[in-house]
């Protein structure tokens, strides 16, 4: 089957999906449970109370945890519960946010801990820790603790923990840190305390952070660069196709996570250019290269990990065009392909459409010519994202307020 023809088919599946409506890519270490007998069978949409932002699977599976945000047209901000079983979804339980004052709490970016016990949902005024084994039961309050600082909203946006669940890391969006959390010390604790290390200074709109495989160093991205670092405004206003630059570019920033352990404020070790409003970030399975989307540019952008740090001018590996507006990233097939979602609504392009574009990660110096399929998504605000076993990209679709699940076969 040709790339188009492969494109035309899925997308018709996920019409008739949608009319019918009823950490990382793992990859090998992934396998199939009794509750996903069925994960290739055909595309699966759930109906959420809310606009979907972040989806993130439970270690065997069966189950997938998505974040909402409210909105003017009765969406619920909260924490959906869905169910996988036989090669069906459907929503078990939803979970409304805490208040804050007399509104709720935007829900965003979502971390499960390696062992799979605890779920980490960064809002924008706290961190809220769940028990997954309660949240999947729904047999007692789920939730652990919380971490809720005095003082103006933190705006946490992504989660990331290492693989020994020692530490999380949490961009700040709204602010210009990420902040390092002693998660170890919190389970000790019950989550009656949540001891935060420090805070690491980086630019405007912090959003991803990503972890290398050996745990060595943490990825972050920044929509807006440090201004006491004298880069020229270069970047235009979301959407505008001329007229004067209006901000700085973003930037792709090297964390020591070792020293983050001990001295956040000093644990920076590189930071690279990287377009206009960067906004998600993920590493390939060898940590060799970490592929950023550039919302404003529409590129995805492939770095050299190492040279960000030992050779920042020559770092760049390829530019990548895409629709406009990408966000959501994931690399699939043990690191060979990479799919990219845009989302219109963050750009003020009325004249694109929404895709998932899958890219050859062998290709990616032939610039769009690496682009060998694209798929509509559901629309809007999208973070991608695979189950344990790697045979199902979770999409979460804000407008639409669902979560669809595609068979990575269909992009193949």
């Amino acid at each position: 089957m040709t790339s188009r023809s492969a494109a035309y088919f899925l997308s018709c599946v996920i019409a008739f999906a949608a009319a019918c409506h009823g950490r990382p890519d793992l990859g090998a270490r992934g396998s199939s449970s009794p509750c996903n007998l069925k994960p290739d069978s055909s595309v699966i949409r759930v109906s959420l109370p809310g606009r979907a932002f972040s989806a993130v699977s439970s270690v065997d599976g069966c189950w997938v945890f998505v974040s909402t945000q409210s909105g003017p047209d009765g969406a619920s901000s909260g924490l959906a519960v869905v169910r996988r079983t036989g090669g069906l979804a459907t929503l078990a339980r939803f979970l409304p946010s805490p208040t804050s004052g007399s509104r709720p709490s935007q829900t965003a970016g979502l971390a499960l801990a390696h062992n799979g016990e605890t779920l980490v949902v960064a809002a924008a005024d706290q961190l809220i820790f769940y028990d997954v084994g309660r949240l999947t039961s729904g047999s007692a309050e789920p939730r652990l603790g919380q971490l809720r600082p005095e003082g103006p909203a933190q705006h946490y946006f992504q989660a990331s923990l290492t693989a020994d669940d020692r530490l999380l890391f949490v961009s700040n969006h709204g602010e210009e840190v990420v902040t390092v959390i002693d998660f170890a010390e919190a389970r000790r604790s019950g989550f009656r305390r949540v001891p935060v290390v420090g805070t690491i200074p980086v630019g405007w709109g912090a959003g991803s952070v990503a972890l290398s495989p050996d745990d060595r160093f943490l990825f972050a991205t920044t929509q807006v660069a440090d201004s006491t670092w004298g880069w020229p405004k270069a970047c235009l206003p979301p959407g505008a196709s001329a007229g004067a630059p209006n901000h700085l570019q973003g930037a792709v920033h090297v964390v020591d996570v070792a020293r983050a352990a001990v001295d956040p404020s000093h644990s920076t070790i590189g930071f690279v250019s990287a377009g206009c409003d960067p906004v998600r970030l993920v590493v390939s399975h060898d940590g060799s290269r970490a592929y950023v989307t550039a919302r404003s540019d529409n590129v995805m952008l492939t770095f050299d990990t190492k040279r960000i740090v030992s050779d920042s001018a020559h770092a760049l590996i390829a530019s990548t065009r895409t629709h406009a507006g990408p966000i959501g990233i994931v690399v699939f097939d043990a690191g060979a392909r990479i799919a990219v979602a845009n989302a219109l609504r963050a750009t003020g392009v009325v004249s694109d459409t929404e895709f998932v574009a899958v890219i050859d990660a062998s290709s990616i110096r032939n610039g769009s010519n690496a682009v060998v399929s694209q798929v509509p998504s559901g629309g809007g605000y999208v973070d991608l994202s695979l189950t344990p076993d790697g045979r199902t990209l979770l999409v979460p679709n804000y407008e639409p307020r669902s979560l669809t699940l595609v068979p990575i076969r269909l992009l193949r």
